[in-house]
């Protein structure tokens, strides 16, 4: 998770002075908020670290490749949160429930900007890809990590953390990381 902070934070530090801007569109504004999603949001980071495990187990070579190629990854978001920032608007979670006050915590801990591309799904869709083309990984195991990243996909919009072209845009940069880095290995 430190790895995935430097870009997503330390870039607040900087400032460029260009101006943020909302992405968001009339389909986006048509997708409901659904504060019980947080809960495959929040399930995300147990997905990563679970990938963490399986790929340890992996050749040398695919931990190496799946390393790199998060780290363009991030590098690029890095980049694109710097020339192209972005910020959304989000509700106010108004329940009484478990899930709107978790909700409301991520609201409070994590700011709508930093946007594009989502990292959620950059990680979620890279991990997936990689564990897709490994030998030693059962097919219900690989098709799980699909299903799941599909419903982080889901949840992020939900949840109302981003918008729909964010999620594109995560696995545009977790290819665009795995092409970067592939004549390295």
């Amino acid at each position: 998770r430190s790895a995935q902070a430097l870009p997503f934070s330390g870039t607040r530090l900087l400032h460029t002075g260009i101006a943020p801007r909302s992405l968001a569109t009339a389909l986006d504004a048509a997708i409901p908020f659904v504060p019980a999603m947080i809960v495959i949001y929040l399930l995300a980071f147990v997905h990563w670290f679970l990938g963490y495990l399986v790929l340890a187990h992996e050749p040398k070579r695919t931990c190496w490749r799946y390393a790199l190629a998060f780290s363009a990854a991030l590098l690029l978001g890095g980049v694109c949160f710097l020339v192209f920032p972005t910020v959304m608007e989000r509700p106010v979670p108004e329940g009484r429930d478990c899930f709107s006050r978790l909700v409301a915590w991520i609201y409070a801990i994590d700011t709508p900007d930093n946007l594009f591309p989502s990292f959620h799904c950059l990680q979620s869709w890279l991990f997936t890809r990689l564990l897709w083309h490994s030998p030693r990984v059962c097919k219900p195991w690989k098709l799980a990590s699909a299903v799941f990243t599909f419903a982080v996909f889901a949840a992020v919009l939900l949840v109302k953390q981003h918008v729909l072209v964010d999620i594109p845009a995560g696995v545009i940069a977790a290819a665009l990381g795995l092409l970067l880095t592939r004549p390295l290995l």
